[in-house]
């Protein structure tokens, strides 16, 4: 049996991407307790910045495991790399008011 699937598998690998996909859309939805029609209204552009790629990432408090929204890859990257602090955030912007231009 798991022969035959792998055959099919390599036969028609779009096929098996798009049904993985959506396998895991699906479980994310339920982790965050999104409906379907929740995150169709949220899936067309980044929470921060406004983009609108074909793939956002599920943005979410690391200490609740709480929800935020959908982001873009950079803007997740940044919140990744500044550990969601918010202080750091801040000096951060502070430094680009003072540097800019």
């Amino acid at each position: 049996m798991r022969e035959k699937t792998q055959q099919r598998r390599r036969a028609d690998p779009e096929k098996y991407l798009a049904i993985a996909a959506r396998s895991r859309l699906k479980k994310l939805l339920a982790d965050y307790g999104l409906t379907p029609e929740a995150y169709e209204a949220i899936i067309k552009a980044c929470a921060i910045c406004g983009a609108a790629p074909k793939k956002l990432c599920f943005d979410h408090d690391h200490e609740t495991g709480a929800f935020r929204g959908l982001l873009c890859h950079p803007c997740n990257t940044a919140l990744g790399l500044f550990k969601d602090d918010i202080g750091t955030m801040g000096a951060a912007i502070e430094y680009l008011k003072r540097r800019k231009g």
